[in-house]
């Protein structure tokens, strides 16, 4: 178990306090080059149960919907392939991570979200010296 500690100054918060949503504190995993092109971004299936009456009546418990993201990225470096391989190792599909799809993004949060691995994909070694590594990652409600 890690504990952080976040100090925030703000002078000008006459309430001597803040409120946030969520918070992601982790290992940073960025990778110095855009991701291939043909990211897709989805949204999973939900787990909503959907049952109907003998007349005809549906009712619904509704699950909450998960983004997801599948992207690639192609012929990176050895020192890539092995954080890659290190994270996969450490966290299995169940480690936390952050999907940021621009840093610029300005669509409030929309393309960015906290998710985890589908599936662990296998990092290839497609040519000498790089490698390769698809990513299927699905949010963490």
């Amino acid at each position: 178990t890690a504990y952080w500690r976040l100090n925030i100054t703000d002078n000008s918060n006459t309430d001597g306090y803040i409120q946030l949503g969520r918070v992601f504190i982790g290992d940073q995993f960025r990778v110095g080059t855009n991701m291939d092109y043909g990211v897709r971004l989805g949204v999973q299936e939900d787990d909503t149960i959907i049952t109907k009456s003998p007349s005809g009546i549906e009712s619904y418990i509704d699950a909450p919907n998960k983004r997801t993201a599948t992207f690639a990225h192609q012929f990176v470096g050895y020192d890539v392939g092995d954080q890659y391989l290190a994270a996969a190792v450490r966290d299995g599909i169940t480690g936390a991570c952050l999907f940021e799809f621009d840093p610029d993004d300005k669509l409030e949060g929309l393309r960015t979200f906290i998710c985890r691995k589908q599936n662990l994909t296998p990092l290839d070694y497609p040519i000498y010296n790089k490698n390769s590594v698809a990513f299927n990652m699905v949010e963490i409600i």
